[in-house]
């Protein structure tokens, strides 16, 4: 092989690699920035369930039935203690 083949293969090789690498590094961004617009949300005391069911009411042209805010969803309590911990954790938070 001659040395410019070496060089257009390593040019190429290079640039696949810094696409992947690229590719990675902003699918953490946008997952640190997703997880933390996630946890402002329910700190503001938003519920990303209702706010969901809103958008998707909103779409279908329905009525939006909320859930009672009288007693809390303890289910959904654990499920955010969960989420919260394991972004701890795992470095997200």
């Amino acid at each position: 092989m001659s040395p410019l083949a070496h060089v257009v293969e390593a040019a190429v090789v290079g640039g696949v690699l810094a696409a992947v690498l690229l590719l990675g590094v902003g699918t953490v961004i946008s997952d640190c920035l997703e997880a933390a617009r996630a946890a402002a949300s329910v700190d503001e005391g938003d519920d990303p369930d209702v706010d969901l069911a809103e958008k998707y009411a909103d779409i279908l042209d329905d009525e939006v039935e909320l859930p009672e805010l009288d007693e809390p969803d303890w289910g959904a309590e654990w499920d955010r203690a969960r989420d919260r911990d394991r972004d701890y954790r795992w470095g997200a938070a």
